[in-house]
């Protein structure tokens, strides 16, 4: 369509000549991130989705019971910067009071009960604040096709825990193994 300059769009000028419009340029407000030191330091766009893992603690009360758990997503980012200064990747102390539970990356796996009550084995697909985007182990179609059809499971930190949620490794046998995480 628009290979055709004749269907391209014009702008009328003041005096009623017609100005074809070739080209647009559109500027965007964009959250960036500072990389590298020096002469190397550039600043790349922080895109939505980029999370690498995200962290399950427990809340405990004052007998040691788990009374909340809460998801802490972590960006590629802080994965970067953390990798940088030598610490671990993934954060497992989390003061007093708090316990940490287990991560969750994309395409990892995890098993607990629906809202029937039946244990079935999901696959991680999204991580974002207090939303953790399923979709059962089995199911292969593509992303874009799973989100037309809503085949998808959304879950919290604290419906995990209500679904006694556990992560696993389902082999290449079919054999369901805890993560240890």
């Amino acid at each position: 369509m628009f290979a055709d300059p004749a269907n391209h769009p014009s702008q009328k000028t003041h005096d009623g000549r017609r100005i074809p419009i070739h080209k647009i340029r559109v500027k965007a407000s964009v959250t960036t991130w500072d990389i590298g030191e020096g002469p190397r330091r550039r600043h790349v766009a922080a895109k939505a989705g980029s999370n690498h893992h995200t962290v399950i603690v427990a809340d405990l009360d004052e007998n040691g019971n788990e009374t909340k758990w809460t998801d802490h997503p972590v960006t590629r980012f802080e994965v970067m910067q953390r990798r940088r200064r030598g610490e671990p990747i993934v954060q497992r102390d989390w003061g007093d009071n708090r316990r940490f539970k287990f991560s969750l990356s994309g395409n990892e796996c995890l098993e607990f009960k629906d809202k029937h009550g039946d244990n079935h084995i999901y696959r991680i697909n999204g991580i974002s604040e207090g939303d953790i985007e399923l979709t059962l182990h089995w199911d292969a179609r593509t992303q874009k096709e799973r989100r037309k059809t809503k085949s998808r499971e959304r879950a919290s930190g604290e419906k995990l825990r209500k679904g006694k949620a556990r992560k696993v490794r389902v082999t290449y046998l079919g054999c369901v193994i805890p993560a240890n995480d």
